[in-house]
């Protein structure tokens, strides 16, 4: 009998470590800084400062 849960694969996986640690920061940074309607438009990085305030 098969399971009829939704399992997410990904299509490919990718070796972080063959990128320069900057590179990865300024790309963390860039999604860290986009508006997220879950969060009804706050940054992340703005709603993890009103969480700590």
């Amino acid at each position: 009998m098969e399971s009829s849960g939704c399992a997410i694969k990904p299509q490919s996986t990718v070796e972080l470590s063959q990128y320069p640690e900057d590179y990865l920061d300024a790309v963390a940074e860039e999604l860290n800084d986009r508006l997220r309607k879950t969060l009804e438009y706050d940054k992340p990085s703005e709603r993890i400062l009103k969480l700590l305030a």
